[in-house]
Protein backbone atom coordinates (compact mmCIF):
# COMPACT_ATOMS: atom_id res chain seq x y z
CA UNK A 1 0.00 0.00 0.00
CA UNK A 2 1.85 3.12 -0.99
CA UNK A 3 2.03 6.15 1.67
CA UNK A 4 -0.26 8.12 0.62
CA UNK A 5 -2.84 5.77 0.60
CA UNK A 6 -2.09 5.11 4.12
CA UNK A 7 -2.54 8.52 4.91
CA UNK A 8 -5.77 9.18 3.52
CA UNK A 9 -6.98 6.47 5.25
CA UNK A 10 -5.90 7.73 8.51
CA UNK A 11 -7.20 11.20 7.71
CA UNK A 12 -10.66 9.95 7.01
CA UNK A 13 -10.94 8.22 9.82
CA UNK A 14 -10.61 11.24 12.01
CA UNK A 15 -13.90 13.19 12.86
CA UNK A 16 -13.28 16.47 13.11
CA UNK A 17 -16.44 17.38 14.65
CA UNK A 18 -15.26 14.96 17.58
CA UNK A 19 -11.67 15.95 17.69
CA UNK A 20 -12.85 19.49 18.24
CA UNK A 21 -14.97 18.64 20.80
CA UNK A 22 -12.28 16.95 22.46
CA UNK A 23 -10.53 20.06 22.54
CA UNK A 24 -12.73 22.13 24.10
CA UNK A 25 -13.44 19.51 27.00
CA UNK A 26 -9.36 20.10 27.30
CA UNK A 27 -9.45 23.55 27.40
CA UNK A 28 -12.64 23.88 29.81
CA UNK A 29 -11.28 20.82 32.15
CA UNK A 30 -7.65 23.39 32.05
CA UNK A 31 -9.16 26.40 32.95
CA UNK A 32 -11.34 25.10 35.44
CA UNK A 33 -7.98 23.02 37.16
CA UNK A 34 -6.16 26.77 36.15
CA UNK A 35 -8.77 28.60 38.13
CA UNK A 36 -8.64 26.69 41.45
CA UNK A 37 -4.97 27.07 41.28
CA UNK A 38 -5.09 30.52 40.72
CA UNK A 39 -8.22 31.09 43.66
CA UNK A 40 -5.60 28.79 45.91
CA UNK A 41 -2.65 31.21 45.48
CA UNK A 42 -4.47 34.31 45.74
CA UNK A 43 -5.72 32.81 48.91
CA UNK A 44 -2.57 31.87 50.83
CA UNK A 45 -0.47 34.73 49.34
CA UNK A 46 -2.41 38.04 48.00
CA UNK A 47 -1.86 40.05 51.35
CA UNK A 48 1.69 39.00 52.09
CA UNK A 49 2.32 39.83 48.22
CA UNK A 50 0.67 43.15 48.01
CA UNK A 51 2.51 43.80 51.22
CA UNK A 52 5.76 43.20 49.64
CA UNK A 53 7.93 46.00 48.37
CA UNK A 54 7.84 47.85 44.66
CA UNK A 55 10.14 45.71 43.81
CA UNK A 56 9.02 42.72 45.14
CA UNK A 57 6.18 43.00 43.92
CA UNK A 58 6.63 44.20 40.15
CA UNK A 59 8.54 40.84 40.18
CA UNK A 60 7.94 38.71 37.02
CA UNK A 61 6.93 35.57 38.93
CA UNK A 62 4.55 37.27 41.17
CA UNK A 63 2.98 38.91 38.58
CA UNK A 64 2.25 35.93 36.44
CA UNK A 65 0.02 34.86 39.43
CA UNK A 66 -1.50 37.83 39.97
CA UNK A 67 -2.68 38.61 36.73
CA UNK A 68 -3.53 35.16 34.81
CA UNK A 69 -3.84 35.27 30.74
CA UNK A 70 -4.92 32.42 28.37
CA UNK A 71 -1.17 31.05 27.83
CA UNK A 72 1.12 29.44 29.49
CA UNK A 73 3.95 31.94 31.29
CA UNK A 74 7.58 31.48 29.79
CA UNK A 75 8.30 33.33 33.30
CA UNK A 76 6.79 30.38 35.27
CA UNK A 77 5.05 27.53 33.77
CA UNK A 78 3.57 26.94 37.04
CA UNK A 79 1.34 29.68 36.89
CA UNK A 80 -2.36 29.77 36.05
CA UNK A 81 -3.45 30.41 32.43
CA UNK A 82 -6.89 30.76 32.12
CA UNK A 83 -8.88 31.68 28.39
CA UNK A 84 -10.88 34.75 28.26
CA UNK A 85 -13.95 33.79 28.59
CA UNK A 86 -13.56 31.66 31.88
CA UNK A 87 -11.35 34.56 33.10
CA UNK A 88 -14.11 37.18 32.44
CA UNK A 89 -16.84 34.55 33.97
CA UNK A 90 -14.95 34.19 36.83
CA UNK A 91 -13.83 37.33 37.61
CA UNK A 92 -16.90 38.84 37.07
CA UNK A 93 -19.29 36.33 38.97
CA UNK A 94 -16.94 36.29 41.99
CA UNK A 95 -16.44 40.01 43.66
CA UNK A 96 -13.65 38.16 46.07
CA UNK A 97 -11.63 37.52 43.05
CA UNK A 98 -12.80 40.75 41.27
CA UNK A 99 -11.57 42.88 44.44
CA UNK A 100 -8.19 40.83 44.84
CA UNK A 101 -7.82 41.19 41.32
CA UNK A 102 -7.89 45.33 41.42
CA UNK A 103 -6.47 45.58 44.36
CA UNK A 104 -3.39 43.92 42.82
CA UNK A 105 -3.77 46.33 39.91
CA UNK A 106 -3.73 48.75 42.20
CA UNK A 107 -0.79 47.77 43.90
CA UNK A 108 1.03 47.34 40.61
CA UNK A 109 0.43 50.47 39.04
CA UNK A 110 1.66 51.96 42.66
CA UNK A 111 5.11 49.59 42.49
CA UNK A 112 5.43 51.67 39.01
CA UNK A 113 4.88 54.81 40.31
CA UNK A 114 1.60 55.50 39.40
CA UNK A 115 -1.53 56.88 41.50
CA UNK A 116 -5.27 57.67 40.06
CA UNK A 117 -6.11 61.06 40.49
CA UNK A 118 -9.56 62.33 38.75
CA UNK A 119 -10.12 59.34 37.22
CA UNK A 120 -6.89 58.79 35.30
CA UNK A 121 -3.69 57.30 36.29
CA UNK A 122 -0.76 59.36 36.64
CA UNK A 123 2.67 59.95 37.92
CA UNK A 124 2.44 59.83 41.73
CA UNK A 125 5.72 62.04 41.87
CA UNK A 126 8.29 62.87 38.65
CA UNK A 127 7.81 60.20 35.84
CA UNK A 128 9.88 56.94 36.19
CA UNK A 129 11.43 56.54 32.90
CA UNK A 130 12.05 52.90 33.20
CA UNK A 131 8.66 52.25 34.71
CA UNK A 132 7.81 52.11 31.04
CA UNK A 133 11.16 50.75 29.62
CA UNK A 134 11.13 47.81 27.35
CA UNK A 135 11.92 45.64 30.88
CA UNK A 136 8.84 46.20 32.29
CA UNK A 137 7.13 45.25 28.62
CA UNK A 138 5.76 41.97 29.27
CA UNK A 139 4.51 43.04 32.36
CA UNK A 140 2.25 45.83 31.59
CA UNK A 141 1.58 43.64 29.04
CA UNK A 142 0.23 41.31 31.21
CA UNK A 143 -1.76 43.18 33.40
CA UNK A 144 -3.25 45.06 30.60
CA UNK A 145 -4.57 41.98 28.86
CA UNK A 146 -5.57 40.18 32.36
CA UNK A 147 -7.68 43.05 33.52
CA UNK A 148 -9.86 43.10 30.21
CA UNK A 149 -9.81 39.83 29.58
CA UNK A 150 -11.55 39.56 33.28
CA UNK A 151 -14.13 42.25 32.51
CA UNK A 152 -11.99 44.76 34.84
CA UNK A 153 -12.67 47.39 32.10
CA UNK A 154 -12.43 50.76 33.91
CA UNK A 155 -9.05 49.58 34.96
CA UNK A 156 -7.73 48.82 31.85
CA UNK A 157 -9.23 51.52 29.89
CA UNK A 158 -7.05 54.07 32.73
CA UNK A 159 -3.86 52.27 31.98
CA UNK A 160 -3.73 51.83 28.40
CA UNK A 161 -5.20 55.91 27.82
CA UNK A 162 -1.91 56.72 30.31
CA UNK A 163 0.58 54.46 28.02
CA UNK A 164 -1.03 56.66 24.99
CA UNK A 165 -0.67 59.76 27.02
CA UNK A 166 3.20 58.32 28.07
CA UNK A 167 4.01 56.81 24.89
CA UNK A 168 2.45 58.50 21.92
CA UNK A 169 4.80 60.86 20.88
CA UNK A 170 7.94 59.10 21.66
CA UNK A 171 8.05 57.15 18.21
CA UNK A 172 10.56 54.71 19.46
CA UNK A 173 8.15 53.32 22.02
CA UNK A 174 5.32 53.18 19.19
CA UNK A 175 6.07 49.64 18.26
CA UNK A 176 5.38 48.96 22.06
CA UNK A 177 2.31 50.92 22.18
CA UNK A 178 0.76 49.40 19.28
CA UNK A 179 1.30 46.08 20.61
CA UNK A 180 -0.76 47.66 23.76
CA UNK A 181 -3.29 48.67 21.79
CA UNK A 182 -3.74 45.25 20.08
CA UNK A 183 -4.41 43.39 23.21
CA UNK A 184 -6.89 46.33 24.00
CA UNK A 185 -8.79 45.26 20.61
CA UNK A 186 -8.34 42.16 20.48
Amino acid sequence: MAASTVNHRIVAEVDPQLVAEQLRLEREESNRANVAKWRTWLADNLDRVLASSDAEVSQPQVVVWLFPIGKRSRTDPEAPFIGRGTLRETVLGDPALRNAMRRAFHRLMAALGLHERAGALVWRQERLPWALGRKHDRRVYRILRSVRSAGLDAEARKLLAFLEREMGADAARAEALAWYRHQWAS
